[in-house]
């Protein structure tokens, strides 16, 4: 299991939105979403 899918598993679970995850912890909504998806390149 990646970081990603442990990530969005974990989330889910807890039945958070990305926007809710994202308020709580301040991290870049984009960034939160690179990490779920896998994709660690720069855009």
């Amino acid at each position: 299991m990646t970081l990603g899918e442990r990530l969005r598993q974990a989330r889910t679970r807890t039945e958070m939105t990305q926007t809710e995850v994202q308020k709580r912890t301040n991290i870049n909504s984009k960034t939160l979403s690179n990490w779920e998806n896998n994709d660690t390149h720069a855009h």
